[in-house]
């Protein structure tokens, strides 16, 4: 019958004296494809490559691990980029959460440089491919950041809160990825360092 990745016990008996049974385990192995599982995290890379993608895979075999991992980019000018394996900022690159039937696969990949547009990533796990999603490629920025302040203005004694909206800027993973410094200005000496 139809089962979940995992041993099961089966008995076998005579119907007339079921208290006679021989057993003997029987695994099911994955046998279906891997499959995608919500969106990638981030979406969006730059042209330059090097961006680090994460994405969520079920279906995938128990142990399955870096070397049975590949990922195939095709890029928005038509060629393709194969990963073979996997590669990522820091190995394991493939990690399962949960076990059996509830299993889910993460999967952290490096993309490669490409061109602006959108690209096709297939993620084929012991050659069995998932199905394709979408990154979309950006221009890096060419230019500093255009930043609008609200309110331009705050009280010296730094209780203020302000929002900065900054136009032109490298998206950031998070915000320990961002810096913000104030340059005195009017005699009060040199620049505070950053603030986080």
């Amino acid at each position: 019958p139809l089962g979940s990745p995992g041993g099961v016990t089966v008995h076998v008996f005579a119907a007339a004296t079921p208290e006679l049974n021989a057993s003997f385990t029987y695994t099911y192995v994955e046998d279906r494809l891997p499959a995608v599982v919500g969106s990638p995290s981030p979406n969006v890379v730059y042209t330059s490559g090097g961006g680090q993608v994460e994405v969520a895979l079920a279906r995938v075999p128990e142990g399955t691990a870096d070397a049975d991992v590949a990922v195939s980019v095709a890029l928005a000018n038509g060629t393709t980029v194969t990963m073979d394996p996997v590669t990522c900022w820091a190995a394991p690159c493939v990690v399962a959460e949960g076990a059996g039937g509830q299993m889910t696969t993460r999967v952290r990949f490096s993309c490669p440089e490409g061109a602006a547009g959108v690209a096709l990533v297939s993620l084929l796990v012991s050659g069995r491919a998932a199905d394709a999603f979408a990154l979309r490629y950006l221009e890096d920025p060419s230019s500093p950041p255009i930043v609008s302040l609200s309110p331009p203005y705050g009280m010296c004694h730094g209780a203020t809160s302000a929002r900065a909206v900054a136009v032109n800027m490298r998206m950031l993973g998070s915000t320990s990825e961002a810096r913000l410094a104030f340059a005195a200005s009017g005699g009060g000496g040199g620049g505070a360092p950053p603030l986080f």
